[in-house]
């Protein structure tokens, strides 16, 4: 399976998540996901033998999350010349895993912040500093 030169805007959770998948090739995607809480770009749970390449994603939560839900391993996952800007993790592993990892490369990845400070966060208002008077604990 291949995914290649699309745009992705504003999913109502995770924009993309690949289950289970095996060959997969994602390519020169743009995604754009900063709609909503748990906005991750790009989930590979339990896959295999994917790769990532020349990947824009600007999201509100994780960039790219490589997880395991299932017994079945996420593996061979190469991930590669991607621009990741996220409010959480860039790339992750974990979450929900079960089965575990292997043989995962990643490599000539931009990890910088978003275009967008202007937006929220996580259901908040951007702000440049927050007085400590304001905050409830």
């Amino acid at each position: 399976m291949s995914v290649e030169g699309v745009t992705l805007r504003n999913s109502g959770c995770w924009m993309q998540h690949y289950l289970a998948c095996d060959r997969v090739r994602i390519d020169g995607i743009t995604v754009f996901n900063r709609n909503n809480y748990n906005n991750d770009a790009l989930d590979l749970d339990g896959c295999h033998n994917v790769t990532v390449s020349n990947m824009i994603a600007d999201s509100d939560d994780d960039g790219i999350t490589l997880k395991s839900t299932s017994p079945r391993l996420c593996e061979d996952i190469t991930i590669s010349n991607c621009v990741i800007s996220s409010h959480c993790n860039a790339i992750k592993l974990g979450t929900e895993t079960n089965g575990g990892f292997r043989n995962i490369i990643v490599r000539g990845i931009t990890v910088k912040p978003s275009a967008d400070q202007s937006s929220q966060f996580f259901g908040f208002p951007a702000v440049t500093a927050i007085r400590p008077s304001r905050l409830r604990l």
